[in-house]
């Protein structure tokens, strides 16, 4: 027989609020919030007690119904309009199937899970993993509480001495699923490391066939189409908004696409659900677990990280067959970890139904509103220099190696205007002390000598603004190798959890070995000091924007302080700083930007065309323009840096936003040895004629969808036909042979555009 914990008073929150206090001191320093900084609870200091004893309706609102079933322990949302239920388990997952034998197909415990918990084994020095279904349910107990508009369950693992409170509640349109990281209690020994959300809340059948799959926002958005693959199937995680840069990596392997959007999704049929991560996102990964015969369900769910570490490897002779070793932080992040789920139906059971009501969020929780400025038919990135190797009296040394002058500049932008008049922008790349490398924090705020310095960049500036283009020079505010602008490699790096300095290395994509260059990061409480000085700065050259590249879409760590652990906060020091560049009255670009750097930028570029191309992927589609289509002003990654830059073409039409294009002067054989891959597809010359044929082949259509978004888009086995809010289509084809569409036919590789009615 099954033995539960004793059931005694007080409730679970009530000791909880008890002892909050012990965390809330204040007036500390950084050296004391990190030493005193909150861990979970201890098990043997919490009581549990069970207040739903029966199944049925918790709560409801005009929207939803939350429901109990105490038998299966499973909490369900039911949306009040259609009908469609949603759980942590797959509906379908909720009656058993019989096998070709006739006999009853049991689930598999990770699809009857509401969570999976990873913990550290201090025998092993590993993270080990539970399941709520075999270690909570069978093995430790589930308590419920209810509240105000929703259940608590609490999650008893038992022969852990782990346990885990989640909030199941729902909110007008949607529903939320949460925990609370300082609520979590375990015996100091299996300390908590992570949590798995609702793993299987977007479960989808490996068989199923009608119109179904699974939705990363991995890149540009890609599509997994339920399969079955073999026993274990295909597993994978990526974090949310790239990888935490403070983590060394010690198996570099591929160069892949990042994730920017914290979303994800499933279609089953006529009905889908978007899943937002709605606190917590800076530390998430996104894991997904396709085509496995033994669960005989694919997902798509979230990985929070609760406690940091430093990858560390492991010293020859270690007694253990891990690599790397995982050294966990004392503290915990204590960010509520939430996800919001938002039901489709009908029409709007499609990506493009799922960018819409992500749209929708960021224009009601984050801010998202319509630009001034109109979307660019074409945009430029100019790279000024980079650091390359070389030797001094044969000992190996480096120097900086001009690309593109500021004279330079001025020269190939008068180029440009003369074949395709004015309507592009400008981003002025690694111009500052240290080119396209960290050196001097923030290329020592300045313009390079060698480039033409600031008096340079003045004359830049006068010939830019005459011709009345939009442009940006680009600052690296994240990570740097030189003491320099007040900045100090002793005083204002970011820190692991065991105090060392938090430094990155580039890799070589050739040998994929670790360069021996080494890169630290800022303290995060110095990025809004980093952006102050900028502003500051910035009147003496006369720029008219700044680009924040690294900061669009980097995150990282800084122990220093418990608020910044786990890349916590991110998103709120990025934007501080980037108000403090528009406060400061310049425009602001963002590049390759996480949503937060999107919703604050006046324009992006390097908007993600692919994805990954991960083998679980059928279909890439043009998620993360869809959302900001019509908002934000937008250019592609560059095209003539794509493997085929004809079919990055056909996905700018796809999308409806400008392509991109980086661009250098002076190129030399030297540069053969350098780490960085542009400098062999950016020369001027070798790609103005391609530039200007085809701008001048999309420019029509581009600027009839400048400032419109996307209202439908559908797609089939290799043609998409994007249809915009203004009645402009695009069919798009990637297929070998020709395809009809209802707007006539496409040729093979290419597209045709047009305008339909808006009654249509």
């Amino acid at each position: 027989m099954k033995t539960e914990r004793l059931k005694v008073f007080p409730p679970f929150l009530a000791i909880i609020l008890c002892l909050i206090p012990i965390f809330g001191a204040s007036g500390c320093s950084s050296e004391d919030k990190a030493s005193n900084a909150p861990d979970t609870l201890r098990y043997d200091s919490i009581s549990l007690s069970q207040q739903c004893e029966g199944s049925g309706i918790i709560c409801e609102n005009e929207n939803w119904r939350l429901d109990w079933d105490s038998e299966r322990k499973r909490v369900s949302f039911a949306e009040k309009a259609t009908g469609i239920v949603w759980s942590p388990m797959p509906t379908e997952a909720m009656e058993l199937v019989e096998d070709s034998d006739g006999m009853l197909l049991k689930n598999h415990p990770q699809v009857e899970s509401d969570l999976l918990v990873y913990y550290y084994d201090p025998n092993t020095l590993d993270e080990k993993v539970a399941l709520s279904a075999n270690d909570a349910e069978e093995n430790g107990g589930i308590y419920t509480q209810r509240l105000k508009n929703g259940l608590r369950l609490i999650y008893d693992f038992a022969e852990l001495e782990i346990v885990v409170p989640v909030d199941y509640t729902i909110e007008e349109d949607r529903f939320l699923i949460t925990i609370q990281p300082s609520w979590i209690a375990d015996n100091g020994e299996n300390i908590v490391t992570a949590v798995a959300l609702a793993p299987f809340l977007c479960g989808l059948q490996n068989s199923r066939e009608d119109d179904s799959w699974l939705f990363l926002p991995d890149g540009s958005g890609t599509l997994i189409a339920p399969c079955e693959i073999d026993i274990v199937g295909s597993t994978g995680m990526a974090g949310v908004y790239g990888e935490d840069f403070a983590v060394q990596n010690y198996n570099f392997t591929s160069v892949t696409q990042q994730m920017y959007l914290p979303v994800y999704g499933v279609k089953k049929g006529d009905s889908a659900l978007l899943a937002v991560i709605d606190s917590g996102a800076e530390g998430t990964a996104l894991a997904w677990n396709i085509g496995a015969q033994n669960i005989r369900y694919s997902t798509v769910y979230p990985f929070f990280r609760i406690r940091g570490y430093s990858l560390v490897e492991a010293p020859r002779g270690f007694n253990s067959p891990l690599t790397e070793i995982k050294v966990f932080a004392d503290q915990i992040s204590t960010v509520p970890l939430r996800v919001a789920g938002y039901s489709l139906s009908g029409k709007q059971a499609d990506i493009a139904g799922m960018a819409q009501t992500y749209q929708d969020y960021l224009i009601k929780h984050k801010g998202l509103a319509e630009k001034s400025q109109s979307q660019k038919i074409v945009s430029f990135r100019y790279v000024g220099a980079l650091v390359q190797p070389s030797f001094f009296l044969g000992m190996p040394t480096t120097k900086l190696y001009s690309l593109t002058t500021t004279e330079d500049a001025i020269q190939m932008t008068k180029e440009l205007v003369d074949e395709l008049g004015a309507d592009f922008d400008l981003n002025l790349t690694g111009f500052g002390n240290s080119g396209v490398d960290p050196g001097a924090f923030a290329g020592g705020y300045t313009v390079a000598g060698s480039l033409g310095g600031e008096q340079g960049m003045r004359e830049l500036a006068e010939e830019l603004d005459t011709l009345g283009l939009d442009w940006y020079m680009d600052f690296n505010l994240v990570s740097f190798n030189k003491s320099s602008d007040g900045f100090s490699r002793n005083n204002d790096i970011a820190v692991l959890p065991n105090g060392q300095a938090a430094w990155f290395s580039s890799y070589n994509t050739v040998t994929r070995k670790q360069n021996p260059d080494r890169f630290f990061l800022l303290s995060r409480n110095q990025l809004s000091n980093a952006a102050e000085r900028l502003v500051e700065k910035a009147a003496d050259m006369q720029l008219s924007g700044i680009s924040l590249s690294s900061l669009s879409h980097i995150v990282y760590s800084d122990y220093a302080s418990n608020e910044t652990g786990v890349s916590a906060g991110m998103a709120i020091d990025a934007e501080t700083a980037f108000q403090i560049v528009r406060q400061g009255g310049y425009k602001l670009q963002a590049v390759a930007a996480n949503d937060y750097a999107a919703v604050n930028a006046d324009t992006i570029t390097g908007v993600p065309l692919y994805s990954s191309g991960y083998d679980v992927s059928f279909a890439d589609v043009p998620f993360y323009s869809m959302v900001f289509k019509g908002f934000v002003p937008m250019s592609s990654v560059a095209v003539n840096l794509c493997a085929d830059m004809e079919d990055a073409l056909l996905r700018c039409v796809e999308s409806g936003i400008a392509p991109s294009y980086t661009l250098m002067f002076h190129y030399d054989n030297t540069l053969i040895t350098n780490r960085h891959s542009f400098v062999f597809g950016s020369d001027f010359y070798g790609n103005k004629q391609r530039i200007i044929d085809s701008v001048n082949q999309l420019k029509e259509y581009l600027e009839s969808v400048k400032d419109a978004s996307v209202a439908e888009y559908l797609m089939d086995e290799e043609v998409r036909v994007t249809i915009f809010d203004n009645g402009v289509y695009a069919a798009v084809n990637y297929g070998e042979g020709e395809a009809y569409t209802a707007y006539g036919y496409v040729p093979p590789h290419g597209f045709i555009t047009g305008r339909r009615s808006l009654e249509n």
